[in-house]
């Protein structure tokens, strides 16, 4: 059985500087919204979950406590997925020795503006990009 969990909550980012124009203009604390979108195979811990999701919350407060330079809804976001899937399997094999996920989407925007940014993860895409990340490497 397939099981699929959203969580979605907001963040506030403290930039050093915004001249990479990630559409935050000059603000250097923007609140960002973020939507995750997890699908997996009905594992359950002990406690009946798949996984506790308030560590997604924990997960977008502690990343970016602190002042760093800006980064942009994509840079936040994949970064998001990949941490959160490494999250999730990270519990599932720690609890039931193994671990299967569909899929994972993480959408950023600044707020509650007109603009969003998805990343997705699904097991096959992963492959599919890292073989043609690998051939662009290899190009003069």
């Amino acid at each position: 059985m397939k099981l699929t969990m959203n969580r979605r909550g907001e963040f506030r980012c403290y930039w050093n500087n915004t001249h990479n124009k990630c559409g935050t203009g000059v603000q250097t604390a923007p609140i960002y919204s973020y939507n995750c979108h997890i699908e997996t195979a009905d594992i359950l811990d002990p406690h009946g979950f798949v996984f506790d999701q308030l560590k997604i919350d924990e997960y977008f407060a502690k990343k970016y406590t602190g002042f760093q330079d800006a980064k942009s809804c994509e840079r936040i976001a994949v970064t998001a997925c990949q941490d959160i899937k490494q999250m999730i399997e990270n519990h599932m094999l720690g609890h039931n020795g193994m671990s299967v996920i569909y899929r994972i989407a993480v959408t950023i925007s600044v707020g509650d503006g007109p603009a969003q940014m998805t990343a997705e993860w699904t097991p096959g895409k992963s492959k599919q990009i890292a073989n043609a990340k690998q051939k662009i490497r290899r190009l003069p």
